[in-house]
């Protein structure tokens, strides 16, 4: 696997390098792009959009409520693949040490992964039962429901994985309106969280900060509202599906 590793390693960063034209997801790839050896002119940056109904249901009751059997309070989600990029013990810690009771927090888990047997054992542990909710994709017309339950969408990274991976999922919260929750180290993601002040972001094994977080916040939620907009807007002016296909446009009009 080591030789097979190194030989596919020198084969896509050769072609790379004899690339005209290279897309980059964000900065941090941009910087991992270059140091494979690929020329700043030939790399174009365009980041992903969220696709799908970027609705959510804001208003009225919410079926998957009473199915999932939520309870009020502060809800995170976390939507989509639990994989070996992604990390959970900073998240799992951060509730169990802030002690809030389900009726105050509870962090539901849609999607899985090579990682969704650690996060099933990570939920066990939790002092309350309905404390972590876990459950399979839902349906794409299911979507604007899931999305509607949260009050803040979890992005999470592992050490080491900055420029290699750039979340999907960041882009399908912040397009619907949500507050991010982010857990890794620095990258593009926590700049932009910061910046345009879309959030909270924690490193990895920071469970004390995010658990002192998560207790103000369920004295003073309307924060949570405030960067749900910021997000919106952050979206809408540098990520929609609209501004990255006429940058793919303009990228293949170069060669036609």
């Amino acid at each position: 696997f080591s030789f097979l590793y190194k030989f596919l390693l020198k084969v896509f960063n050769r072609s790379y390098r004899q690339s005209n034209k290279v897309v980059s997801l964000g900065n941090n790839m941009t910087n991992q792009l270059l140091l494979k050896g690929v020329l700043l002119k030939n790399i174009v940056t365009i980041p992903n959009w969220a696709t799908g109904d970027l609705t959510i249901k804001s208003n009225g009751i919410n079926k998957l409520e009473k199915e999932w059997c939520l309870k009020k309070g502060i809800k995170i989600l976390y939507s989509g693949n639990l994989g070996i990029a992604h990390e959970f013990e900073t998240i799992f810690q951060g509730i169990k040490l802030s002690n809030l009771l389900p009726e105050e927090l509870q962090t539901i888990f849609v999607g899985f992964g090579s990682r969704l047997d650690e996060v099933r054992e990570l939920s066990k542990k939790m002092p309350h039962e309905t404390s972590v909710i876990l459950k399979s994709y839902v349906k794409a017309s299911e979507m604007p429901f899931t999305m509607s339950l949260a009050s803040m969408g979890l992005v999470t990274l592992r050490e080491n994985f900055s420029g290699l991976v750039y979340p999907s999922k960041f882009a399908g919260y912040i397009a619907r309106g949500l507050a991010i929750l982010y857990i890794g180290p620095n990258s593009e993601i926590s700049e932009i969280i910061n910046k345009y002040k879309l959030g909270f972001c924690f490193k990895n094994g920071e469970a004390d900060k995010l658990s002192n977080c998560l207790i103000n916040l369920n004295e003073n939620q309307n924060i949570l509202k405030i960067y749900g907009e910021n997000a919106k807007n952050f979206y809408e002016s540098n990520m929609s599906s609209k501004i990255g296909l006429k940058k793919y446009y303009e990228l293949i009009s170069q060669f036609l």
